[in-house]
């Protein structure tokens, strides 16, 4: 599917976490942002998330509360970058930098995905419309979703991988802090996105 090789707010998290913390970090990460989706799909599968997309103001609400989110992101990459250096070529320290995160990859990624309005959207407009008329609905909704978030486990597992590999050949601050400012730009444009959608 087209949708897992899109970038968006959940690729460049899985960047910074695995490119300044390495590639167990970024794992921690990925398990979150997909503990997201299986929540978003119980939701469809159970009806609640097309409720929820019906209620007047809900999906405004979530879009405010996700670029928000999105917001507290870019200025945690931000920090980062301004963050001071001892030289421009020391190496960096994973684990301190580790430590000054705001909150656990794994949270960070869960908060990315269950706030993020367009995860629930596509769950409920997209896969519906690949339901047969054999079998029950919910399981044939069951299926779909295993195959989508498998699918994109393995793919944004691949960049998880090659991420964390690449932080750590180039092991340089430079480098990390070129990716948070990246990053800030990315997660900046994408909360704007969800604002001027709401507007």
């Amino acid at each position: 599917m087209i949708i897992i090789l899109v970038p968006g707010s959940d690729v460049f998290l899985l960047l910074r976490v695995s490119v300044s913390e390495g590639v167990v970090a970024g794992l921690r990460a990925l398990a979150g942002i997909h503990l997201g989706n299986v929540i978003q799909a119980a939701m469809m599968i159970s009806g609640i998330g097309l409720i929820i997309s019906r209620i007047p103001g809900a999906l405004t609400a979530l879009k405010l509360v996700g670029a928000a989110y999105l917001l507290y992101l870019a200025v945690s990459s931000l920090r980062a970058v301004l963050r001071p250096s001892n030289g421009p070529g020391e190496t960096s320290d994973k684990q301190e930098a580790g430590a000054q995160r705001l909150s656990s990859p794994f949270l960070q990624g869960l908060l990315a995905n269950v706030t993020n309005p367009k995860v629930l959207i596509f769950f409920v407009a997209f896969f519906p419309q690949f339901l047969g008329n054999a079998g029950s609905v919910s399981i044939q909704l069951l299926v779909l979703s295993v195959i989508f978030i498998s699918l994109a486990v393995i793919w944004e597992g691949i960049i998880v991988v090659g991420a964390g590999r690449l932080g750590r050949m180039m092991n340089s601050v430079r480098f990390t802090k070129v990716m948070d400012a990246a990053c800030t730009t990315a997660f900046t444009g994408l909360a704007v996105a969800l604002l001027v959608g709401v507007a």
